[in-house]
Protein backbone atom coordinates (compact mmCIF):
# COMPACT_ATOMS: atom_id res chain seq x y z
CA UNK A 1 0.00 0.00 0.00
CA UNK A 2 1.03 3.56 -0.63
CA UNK A 3 0.32 6.86 1.39
CA UNK A 4 -1.17 9.39 -0.78
CA UNK A 5 -3.27 10.98 1.83
CA UNK A 6 -2.34 11.82 4.54
CA UNK A 7 -3.99 13.40 7.66
CA UNK A 8 -2.18 15.56 9.66
CA UNK A 9 -3.62 16.14 13.35
CA UNK A 10 -1.95 18.70 15.45
CA UNK A 11 -1.33 22.23 13.80
CA UNK A 12 1.73 23.45 16.13
CA UNK A 13 5.58 23.45 14.74
CA UNK A 14 5.34 19.34 13.88
CA UNK A 15 1.95 19.14 12.42
CA UNK A 16 2.42 22.42 10.44
CA UNK A 17 5.86 21.11 9.27
CA UNK A 18 4.69 17.83 8.43
CA UNK A 19 1.81 19.25 6.25
CA UNK A 20 4.30 21.73 4.27
CA UNK A 21 6.69 19.22 3.82
CA UNK A 22 4.57 16.17 2.54
CA UNK A 23 2.30 18.69 0.78
CA UNK A 24 4.98 20.57 -0.97
CA UNK A 25 5.91 16.52 -2.09
CA UNK A 26 3.06 15.83 -3.87
CA UNK A 27 1.03 14.04 -0.89
CA UNK A 28 -2.57 15.12 -0.11
CA UNK A 29 -2.78 16.65 3.33
CA UNK A 30 -5.64 17.21 5.47
CA UNK A 31 -4.70 19.20 8.52
CA UNK A 32 -6.83 19.70 11.91
CA UNK A 33 -6.37 21.00 14.98
CA UNK A 34 -9.11 21.59 17.46
CA UNK A 35 -8.76 25.46 18.45
CA UNK A 36 -9.90 27.34 15.24
CA UNK A 37 -7.70 30.29 16.18
CA UNK A 38 -4.73 28.28 14.98
CA UNK A 39 -6.21 27.55 11.34
CA UNK A 40 -7.08 31.51 10.77
CA UNK A 41 -4.14 32.69 9.80
CA UNK A 42 -3.68 29.50 7.83
CA UNK A 43 -6.55 29.93 5.87
CA UNK A 44 -5.75 33.66 5.58
CA UNK A 45 -2.63 32.96 3.61
CA UNK A 46 -3.89 29.65 2.03
CA UNK A 47 -1.51 27.71 3.40
CA UNK A 48 1.80 27.47 5.58
CA UNK A 49 4.50 29.92 4.69
CA UNK A 50 7.58 27.27 5.34
CA UNK A 51 10.92 27.90 5.63
CA UNK A 52 14.30 26.16 5.95
CA UNK A 53 14.70 23.07 3.82
CA UNK A 54 10.76 23.40 2.69
CA UNK A 55 10.77 27.16 1.49
CA UNK A 56 7.70 29.38 0.06
CA UNK A 57 4.17 29.03 0.54
CA UNK A 58 2.32 25.32 0.60
CA UNK A 59 -0.95 25.11 -0.46
CA UNK A 60 -2.63 22.41 2.29
CA UNK A 61 -5.97 20.48 0.22
CA UNK A 62 -8.29 20.53 3.72
CA UNK A 63 -7.61 22.79 6.83
CA UNK A 64 -10.32 21.72 9.02
CA UNK A 65 -11.50 21.80 13.13
CA UNK A 66 -13.51 18.60 12.10
CA UNK A 67 -11.94 15.55 12.55
CA UNK A 68 -14.65 12.98 10.56
CA UNK A 69 -13.72 15.42 7.54
CA UNK A 70 -9.96 15.47 8.18
CA UNK A 71 -9.53 11.52 8.55
CA UNK A 72 -12.47 10.14 5.93
CA UNK A 73 -10.50 7.99 3.52
CA UNK A 74 -7.19 9.04 4.97
CA UNK A 75 -3.96 6.10 3.94
CA UNK A 76 -2.48 7.49 6.98
CA UNK A 77 -3.51 9.44 10.03
CA UNK A 78 -1.00 10.89 11.57
CA UNK A 79 -0.74 12.38 15.34
CA UNK A 80 1.32 15.25 15.68
CA UNK A 81 0.31 16.59 19.51
CA UNK A 82 1.88 16.40 22.55
CA UNK A 83 1.53 13.51 24.40
CA UNK A 84 -1.23 15.61 26.66
CA UNK A 85 -3.65 15.45 23.88
CA UNK A 86 -3.56 11.66 22.96
CA UNK A 87 -6.36 10.69 24.91
CA UNK A 88 -8.21 13.18 23.11
CA UNK A 89 -7.72 12.39 19.79
CA UNK A 90 -8.02 8.94 21.01
CA UNK A 91 -11.32 8.99 22.38
CA UNK A 92 -12.80 11.11 19.10
CA UNK A 93 -11.07 8.59 16.73
CA UNK A 94 -12.53 6.22 18.25
CA UNK A 95 -16.04 5.89 16.35
CA UNK A 96 -14.39 7.30 13.29
CA UNK A 97 -12.63 3.87 12.92
CA UNK A 98 -12.59 0.64 10.81
CA UNK A 99 -9.90 -0.99 11.74
CA UNK A 100 -8.35 -0.40 8.33
CA UNK A 101 -6.81 2.68 8.53
CA UNK A 102 -3.47 2.60 9.75
CA UNK A 103 -1.85 5.67 12.32
CA UNK A 104 1.64 6.86 13.05
CA UNK A 105 1.99 8.51 16.46
CA UNK A 106 4.28 10.89 15.38
CA UNK A 107 6.41 10.84 17.96
CA UNK A 108 5.34 8.63 20.81
CA UNK A 109 7.32 9.89 23.13
CA UNK A 110 6.98 7.15 26.27
CA UNK A 111 4.92 4.71 25.82
CA UNK A 112 2.83 6.56 23.57
CA UNK A 113 1.42 3.81 21.22
CA UNK A 114 0.03 1.49 24.44
CA UNK A 115 -1.17 4.76 25.99
CA UNK A 116 -3.20 5.63 22.48
CA UNK A 117 -4.03 2.33 22.17
CA UNK A 118 -5.26 2.31 25.96
CA UNK A 119 -7.18 5.12 25.36
CA UNK A 120 -8.99 3.69 22.05
CA UNK A 121 -10.30 1.04 24.55
CA UNK A 122 -11.76 3.37 26.92
CA UNK A 123 -13.16 5.25 23.84
CA UNK A 124 -15.31 1.98 23.00
CA UNK A 125 -13.24 1.03 19.94
CA UNK A 126 -13.11 -3.01 19.85
CA UNK A 127 -11.56 -3.26 16.65
CA UNK A 128 -8.01 -4.18 14.93
CA UNK A 129 -5.54 -1.13 15.66
CA UNK A 130 -2.83 -0.59 13.07
CA UNK A 131 -0.45 1.68 14.57
CA UNK A 132 3.21 2.93 14.49
CA UNK A 133 5.83 5.55 16.74
CA UNK A 134 8.98 7.22 16.02
CA UNK A 135 11.27 7.83 19.09
CA UNK A 136 11.20 11.67 18.57
CA UNK A 137 9.56 13.55 15.97
CA UNK A 138 10.47 13.36 12.45
CA UNK A 139 11.47 17.19 12.09
CA UNK A 140 14.22 19.62 13.79
CA UNK A 141 11.52 22.57 13.55
CA UNK A 142 9.49 25.31 15.16
CA UNK A 143 7.41 27.86 14.45
CA UNK A 144 8.39 31.38 13.76
CA UNK A 145 4.73 33.31 13.28
CA UNK A 146 1.50 32.81 12.58
CA UNK A 147 1.54 30.43 9.80
CA UNK A 148 5.09 30.55 9.36
CA UNK A 149 6.98 27.09 10.03
CA UNK A 150 11.16 26.69 9.70
CA UNK A 151 11.74 23.32 8.93
CA UNK A 152 15.88 23.10 9.77
CA UNK A 153 16.22 19.34 9.11
CA UNK A 154 14.78 15.83 9.05
CA UNK A 155 15.01 13.51 12.16
CA UNK A 156 18.23 11.41 11.45
CA UNK A 157 18.70 7.43 12.32
CA UNK A 158 15.02 7.89 13.71
CA UNK A 159 13.83 4.32 15.44
CA UNK A 160 10.38 3.43 13.85
CA UNK A 161 7.99 0.26 15.74
CA UNK A 162 4.57 -0.47 15.74
CA UNK A 163 1.97 -1.67 17.48
CA UNK A 164 0.88 -4.80 17.15
CA UNK A 165 4.47 -5.95 16.17
CA UNK A 166 2.91 -8.16 13.65
CA UNK A 167 2.40 -5.33 11.53
CA UNK A 168 5.88 -4.08 11.52
CA UNK A 169 7.31 -5.03 7.80
CA UNK A 170 3.82 -3.38 6.20
CA UNK A 171 3.81 -0.15 8.12
CA UNK A 172 7.17 -0.05 8.09
CA UNK A 173 6.83 -0.30 4.10
CA UNK A 174 4.09 2.21 4.23
CA UNK A 175 6.40 5.56 5.87
CA UNK A 176 9.65 4.58 4.28
CA UNK A 177 8.91 6.55 1.58
CA UNK A 178 7.75 9.46 3.81
CA UNK A 179 10.49 9.61 6.17
CA UNK A 180 13.74 8.01 4.50
CA UNK A 181 15.28 8.49 8.08
CA UNK A 182 13.76 5.81 10.00
CA UNK A 183 15.03 2.93 11.20
CA UNK A 184 13.05 -0.08 12.51
CA UNK A 185 13.46 -0.72 16.34
CA UNK A 186 12.88 -4.37 18.10
CA UNK A 187 9.43 -2.84 19.89
CA UNK A 188 7.53 0.35 21.26
CA UNK A 189 9.52 -0.53 24.16
CA UNK A 190 12.45 -0.10 22.62
CA UNK A 191 11.23 3.34 21.07
CA UNK A 192 9.84 4.60 24.42
CA UNK A 193 12.42 3.55 26.52
CA UNK A 194 14.61 5.46 23.98
CA UNK A 195 13.22 8.75 24.33
CA UNK A 196 15.97 10.64 25.80
CA UNK A 197 13.59 13.90 26.48
CA UNK A 198 12.06 12.12 29.21
CA UNK A 199 15.59 12.14 30.76
CA UNK A 200 16.85 15.32 30.01
CA UNK A 201 13.79 17.40 30.69
CA UNK A 202 12.19 16.81 33.80
CA UNK A 203 15.61 17.26 35.98
CA UNK A 204 15.97 20.65 34.08
CA UNK A 205 12.37 21.63 34.67
CA UNK A 206 11.75 21.32 38.08
CA UNK A 207 15.60 22.13 39.40
CA UNK A 208 14.76 25.45 37.36
CA UNK A 209 11.73 25.96 38.49
CA UNK A 210 12.53 29.14 40.17
CA UNK A 211 14.61 30.28 37.45
CA UNK A 212 12.20 29.79 35.21
CA UNK A 213 9.63 31.41 37.08
CA UNK A 214 11.59 34.42 37.10
CA UNK A 215 12.60 34.67 33.91
CA UNK A 216 8.82 33.52 31.84
CA UNK A 217 11.12 30.78 30.51
CA UNK A 218 13.16 33.14 29.00
CA UNK A 219 16.39 31.51 29.46
CA UNK A 220 18.32 29.13 26.89
CA UNK A 221 17.20 25.65 28.82
CA UNK A 222 20.08 23.64 28.09
CA UNK A 223 23.03 26.21 27.92
CA UNK A 224 21.98 28.16 30.98
CA UNK A 225 20.07 25.80 32.64
CA UNK A 226 22.24 22.58 32.75
CA UNK A 227 24.23 23.51 35.98
CA UNK A 228 26.69 20.90 37.28
CA UNK A 229 24.50 20.59 39.58
CA UNK A 230 21.20 19.27 37.12
CA UNK A 231 23.89 17.60 35.23
CA UNK A 232 24.35 14.86 38.07
CA UNK A 233 20.48 14.15 38.63
CA UNK A 234 20.29 14.21 34.65
CA UNK A 235 22.98 11.27 34.90
CA UNK A 236 21.57 9.33 37.94
CA UNK A 237 18.49 9.46 35.90
CA UNK A 238 19.73 8.43 32.63
CA UNK A 239 21.40 5.17 35.04
CA UNK A 240 18.09 4.25 36.26
CA UNK A 241 16.81 4.49 32.60
CA UNK A 242 19.54 2.73 31.48
CA UNK A 243 18.96 -0.54 34.05
CA UNK A 244 15.34 -0.27 33.01
CA UNK A 245 15.96 -1.11 29.37
CA UNK A 246 18.32 -3.56 30.16
CA UNK A 247 16.75 -7.02 28.86
CA UNK A 248 17.16 -9.73 31.20
CA UNK A 249 17.02 -12.51 28.58
CA UNK A 250 20.26 -14.46 28.42
CA UNK A 251 22.36 -14.52 25.42
CA UNK A 252 22.33 -18.06 23.72
CA UNK A 253 24.77 -20.40 25.12
CA UNK A 254 26.38 -17.57 27.88
CA UNK A 255 24.70 -15.81 30.75
CA UNK A 256 25.33 -12.52 29.55
CA UNK A 257 22.55 -9.53 29.43
CA UNK A 258 21.17 -8.16 25.68
CA UNK A 259 20.26 -4.14 26.38
CA UNK A 260 16.91 -3.52 24.74
CA UNK A 261 18.38 -0.42 23.32
CA UNK A 262 21.93 0.85 22.62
Amino acid sequence: MTARSVAVLGAGHGGCAAAADLGRRGYCVRLHARNPERLRPLRAQGGIEARGIVQGLVPIDLITTDLAQAVRGADLIMLVVPGVAHAHYARALASLLDGSQSIFINPGHTGGGLHFLHELRNGGYRGPVRSCETVTLTYITGMEGAGVVNIYSYTKRLRFATLPGKEAARLFALLKPLYPEIEQASSVLETGLSNINAIFHPPGMIMNAGWIHHTGGDFLFYREGFTDAVARVTAAVDAEHMAVGCCPRPARGSGARHRLFA
